[in-house]
């Protein structure tokens, strides 16, 4: 007979913020998720993890770093996500995000709910939470040709109103080129 076991499944850094979710197993099967939140090298929360609202277990598929000092926390297999701080405290909860590639480099939070993604040869503006378009821009890759390949794509803050996107791209022939893009946050604007 095989008895009850505690394994570490993830754990997740940024800069002295940790958090460490582990599983207990009774008999191969995991039965409860631990989650242990220890913002600046002092732990202040181990709880076993449960959906806002609701009592279901909160299995953890993905601890992503998202927007001003928090953390994405992603269960599968519904995709619902929490947006935690590194204490553990709920700042939003976001009902499902299969509408974006949450571990694609495209897209950057901008919010505790919103993201700017490049998507269909256009930036943007999405509420998570909402689920919901806030704003498209103009294609900002028209002008280049059309058989470039993307190679990659990397978004950073300039400030809370604005954001750079930034591509890498190769021509046909080979060349490899570079193209950036101020974002304004509210409008899509160029």
């Amino acid at each position: 007979m095989i008895g009850k076991a505690i394994r570490m499944k993830r754990i997740f850094k940024d800069d002295n913020n940790y958090i460490i979710q582990e599983g207990e197993y009774s008999q191969g099967l995991l039965m409860t998720n631990f989650i242990h939140f220890i913002p600046n090298g002092v732990e202040v929360k181990m709880s076993e993890y449960k959906r806002s609202g609701n009592d279901n277990p909160f299995f953890l598929s993905h601890l992503i770093k998202w927007y001003d000092k928090s953390v994405l926390a992603i269960s599968n297999p519904d995709n619902f996500a929490q947006c935690l701080d590194y204490s553990g405290k709920l700042l939003t909860a976001i009902a499902s995000i299969n509408s974006f590639g949450f571990l694609s480099p495209s897209y950057l939070a901008i919010s505790y709910e919103a993201i700017i993604r490049f998507y269909n040869g256009n930036f943007v503006c999405q509420n998570l939470k909402e689920n919901q378009n806030i704003w498209t821009s103009k294609q900002p890759l028209k002008d280049l040709p059309s058989n470039i390949r993307i190679d990659k794509t990397t978004f950073e803050v300039i400030d809370k109103d604005f954001t750079k996107c930034t591509f890498n791209y190769t021509l046909f022939e080979g060349d490899k080129k570079i193209i950036a893009f101020k974002i304004n946050n509210s409008t899509g604007e160029l």
